[in-house]
C-alpha cells in the first residue's frame, strides 16, 4: 500500500499495487474490480467489467495496464473516475453515489437503480456537477470524485 502524504496542494491519496488479469487493456481513470477467480497468489488481481458481485468494487486505475501487467488503484482519496448519467437524469450534482454497473468499467448515478447490480455501498461519491444534453449521457466522461474502497 502506497500512501501519499498531506501538503497544501494535494489531498491525500491510498494506493495499492494490483495485477490486470481481465484479458484486455483496462483503461486509466476506469473502475475496476477485485477479481474473485484469479490464482495470483502475493499479488491482487483486478479486472475490468463484472457482472454482478458488485461488492468488489477495487477503485480508480491510476494508469493505462496491459494484460498482465502491474500498476497501482487509487482507493482512496480526491480522483477521476468515469462515470455516466442516469438513463432518465440530465445532470448529476456533487454529493450524488456512483455505483457499479453490470459489465462495464464506468460508473452510474445511484439515481439508474435498474442498473445497480448487487449490493449498493457507497464507495464513491461525485465532487463536481456534470450534466449533458437529452441522450448524451451515454458516453462516459472522467469527472472528479472520492473514492473510499479500503
Amino acid at each position: 500500500m502506497q500512501k501519499q502524504t498531506i501538503n497544501y496542494k494535494q489531498a491525500e491519496k491510498v494506493y495499492v499495487l494490483a495485477q490486470n488479469v481481465s484479458g484486455a487493456t483496462l483503461s486509466a481513470d476506469a473502475a475496476v474490480f477485485y477479481d474473485s477467480t484469479s490464482a495470483i497468489s502475493d499479488e491482487i488481481g483486478i479486472s475490468g467489467a463484472v457482472t454482478s458481485k458488485a461488492h468488489l468494487f477495487a477503485g480508480r486505475n491510476d494508469q493505462s495496464l496491459s494484460d498482465g501487467s502491474k500498476g497501482l488503484v487509487q482507493v482512496y482519496g480526491m480522483g477521476d473516475i468515469y462515470l455516466i448519467l442516469s438513463d432518465t437524469a440530465a445532470s448529476a450534482v456533487p454529493g450524488d453515489q456512483l455505483v457499479s454497473v453490470t459489465s462495464q468499467t464506468y460508473l452510474v448515478d445511484f439515481s439508474a437503480t435498474s442498473l445497480v447490480t448487487g449490493a449498493v455501498e457507497n464507495y464513491v461519491t461525485l465532487c463536481e456537477t456534470y450534466s449533458a444534453a437529452a441522450g448524451g449521457q451515454s458516453t462516459a466522461v472522467a469527472r472528479a470524485a472520492f473514492i473510499r474502497a479500503m
